[in-house]
């Protein structure tokens, strides 16, 4: 990662020394191999390339489990949990992206699901709403 700011920097120098054309193509290509790595390297990016989880984006797998929850007063019934969150059957949908809400499960048998958690909403489509346990 210091290679291409020294790069940069040294391109940039032999471009006002020389004012050559092709000096302005070596910078660019360096800025752009630059960014490229930069892009690739963040969390939510490189996870489907330097992981071999099996469903692409998700860090944990997700298992198809139909829970009964209650979102603010309201049935619902879940698609699929993982240990990061579910997805539950909720389209008509009044939240945005990013709000926090309280969800309830009812009818745990196990240990492993609260009753009650705080979870964010990370994704809204017209099948239902992904949600991401908070803490």
């Amino acid at each position: 990662m210091l290679y291409f700011p020294a790069l940069i920097i040294y391109d940039l120098s032999i471009l006002l020394s020389t004012n050559s054309v092709f000096n302005i193509g070596v910078l660019a290509r360096t800025v752009l191999g630059f960014g490229l790595i930069v892009f690739f390297l963040r969390k939510d990016i490189s996870a489907p390339y330097f992981k071999l989880y099996p469903r692409g984006w998700r860090g944990e797998k997700r298992k198809p489990v139909e829970l009964d929850v209650i979102i603010d007063d309201r049935k619902y019934k879940t698609k699929d949990v993982s240990s990061n969150g579910v997805y539950v059957d909720w389209k008509d949908c009044d939240k945005e992206l990013g709000d926090e809400i309280i969800i309830r499960f009812k009818q745990v048998d196990n240990n492993s699901l609260p009753k009650e958690a705080k979870v964010g909403i990370v994704r809204i489509d017209e099948v239902g709403v992904g949600l991401a346990f908070r803490k």
